[in-house]
């Protein structure tokens, strides 16, 4: 019967999705084998989201493996991305490093470092340097795109702080 699958997926999905009191690495193993799911990975990698520091090991054991669809590695990446903080930079920076991973899951990773690097420039800059010299040339305009927008970040930031501090002063 059409739909039995999706039904029974639902039904395992159940105590997870609903909160129940299952173990919360439990909870997280669960989410992470449905990341990449076309149904319920959406509120799988919002769910791994919310466990925040948590969910940032399992996720990034997502990108450090082989076997992992593309689909997947990119939702892990947007994850990280949402959690944010200092603690995912090495996680997406491994993927820079990585010789045989391919071009958009690199990309993915270096947009995201881009996007979260304006709190931590220098270690972000530090791990998307590593993709300026990608065999892959939209890699490297990528990480050229990404650096940019970091130093915009900042260079504004500091901008901002000297004219609030020169209103306070008046």
């Amino acid at each position: 019967m059409p739909g039995e699958g999706l039904r029974r997926i639902r039904e395992k999905l159940r105590p997870v999705f609903q909160g129940r009191k299952i173990r919360r690495e439990e909870r997280i193993k669960e989410l992470i084998k449905n990341l990449g799911h076309e149904k319920v990975g959406e509120k799988a990698m919002r769910k791994l989201v919310r466990y925040g520091k948590y969910s940032i090991t399992p996720l990034g054991e997502i990108l450090r493996s082989k076997k992992e669809t593309d689909i997947k590695k990119e939702a892990a990446i947007r994850a990280l991305k949402e959690i944010g903080g200092k603690e995912v930079f090495p996680h997406l920076g491994r993927v820079l490093i990585e010789e045989g991973e391919k071009a958009s899951i690199k990309k993915a990773a270096v947009r995201a470092l881009g996007e979260i690097g304006d709190k931590e420039p220098f270690k972000a800059g530090m791990y998307i340097s590593n993709a300026l010299n990608d065999k892959k040339r939209d890699v490297r305009e990528e990480a050229d795109r990404a650096l940019k927008e970091i130093a915009l970040k900042v260079t504004y930031g500091r901008l901002y702080k000297k004219i609030i501090k020169k209103k306070t002063k008046n």
